[in-house]
């Protein structure tokens, strides 16, 4: 479980349920927004693909880009052209911690330190 705590002093929890080698399901439960599921779909060396799905019906697609060992970075792309960055580094760890860097009307910036695999 990840509790980040944004400039707005507003909590989000971040939920990894069934991490696998395959497979990484996230949940966000953010207390402004309802329920958000992050599926991570075909992980490979170079790229990550993940389907968001919206509890407005509608669907965000999520793009992992310059994944290493210490660092994954991911872009969500939503429906409403809002961008949410986030950062994950040294993936190795059994709990995951997540800061809100920037937060701007179009752009929400996080940082996870401590991925859960």
């Amino acid at each position: 479980m990840v509790r980040v705590i944004d400039p707005s002093e507003d909590e989000l929890v971040v939920r990894v349920i069934d991490p696998s080698e395959d497979e990484l399901m996230i949940r966000v439960i953010d207390p402004s927004v309802d329920e958000l599921m992050v599926r991570v779909i075909n992980p490979s060396e170079d790229e990550l693909m993940a389907r968001v799905i919206d509890p407005s019906e509608d669907e965000l697609m999520v793009r992992v880009i310059d994944q290493s060992e210490d660092e994954l970075m991911v872009r969500v792309i939503d429906l409403s052209e809002n961008e949410l960055m986030v950062r994950v580094i040294d993936p190795s760890e059994d709990e995951l911690v997540v800061r809100v860097i920037d937060l701007s009307e179009d752009k929400l910036m996080v940082r996870i330190t401590f991925l859960y695999y």
